[in-house]
């Protein structure tokens, strides 16, 4: 198990529950802080906003670093900024222990999922070089010419391409496949 993948997991999973409260806060402006499915909620919806983040940015531009630090600057932004911020922050405090211990043990669970020498045996094929084809070009025309697997247009693989620029987080395709 490695601490890094643990830390780059966790920082997925929060960087989704920001995204969700972006979204949250946009479209649908009211919720309990006593719901007991506003977590799993928040972060289905942010899962939701950075894969249409992403697709309207691989029209034009690759995947890469400038990709993930400008979403990441928006989060940042709605954290330190927007008056609400600490109403969906406050949701963490209504968990009981058992919620804490149980996030625990899925993300060490996660991270020796990670650690994991076995790739699945088509990322070769067509899992590595569509995320590299994501994080080098725009939307390639043309593309699934090549082969079939190329035509498709994976949302989890602009994820993946995303999470594939963090420093220091070399587990990428494991670790996102966990999630």
């Amino acid at each position: 198990m490695n601490f890094l993948d643990t830390l780059c997991i966790l920082f997925i999973i929060l960087q989704f529950f920001i995204s969700g409260c972006i979204f949250h806060s946009i479209f649908i402006n009211n919720f309990k802080i006593n719901d007991l499915v506003i977590i799993p909620r928040l972060l289905i919806f942010g899962i939701f906003f950075n894969v249409v983040y992403l697709q309207v940015w691989h029209l034009f531009l690759p995947v890469n670093i400038t990709c993930a630090v400008l979403l990441h600057t928006s989060q940042l932004f709605f954290v330190l900024f927007h008056k609400k911020t600490f109403q969906y922050f406050k949701i963490f405090k209504s968990l009981s222990l058992y919620s804490y211990f149980f996030l625990l043990l899925f993300l060490i669970w996660i991270s020796v999922l990670t650690n994991s020498p076995l790739l699945p045996s088509d990322s070769g094929l067509y899992h590595l070089p569509i995320i590299k084809w994501n994080s080098s070009y725009p939307l390639v025309k043309g593309l699934g010419n090549l082969s079939i697997d190329y035509g498709t247009n994976s949302n989890l693989f602009l994820l993946i391409s995303l999470t594939k620029n963090y420093p220091f987080y070399l587990n990428f395709l494991w670790g996102f496949n966990g999630l």
